[in-house]
């Protein structure tokens, strides 16, 4: 976990970022934390529009979404 962090944080748009990114919010699904895998998906999809993953976090998104409606 400190190590994707510090990826992140040492070159945010380096050739490592979107994979740190990625990792962060499989960390954060792992972990049950929603709220904050939800944040660091959003996170994602606004840093990694290209992304191949993007179609995936946006799927995943909606799922979380869904879980908080009454």
């Amino acid at each position: 976990r400190a190590s994707i962090k510090r990826a992140s944080l040492t070159s945010p748009s380096g050739p490592l970022s979107e994979e740190a990114s990625w990792g962060r919010t499989q960390s954060l699904r792992l972990l049950g934390r929603s709220a904050y895998e939800a944040a660091a998906l959003r996170e994602f999809v606004a840093g990694h529009p290209a992304s191949l993953r993007v179609g995936e976090a946006r799927r995943r998104l909606g799922e979380l979404e869904g879980e908080r409606e009454p």
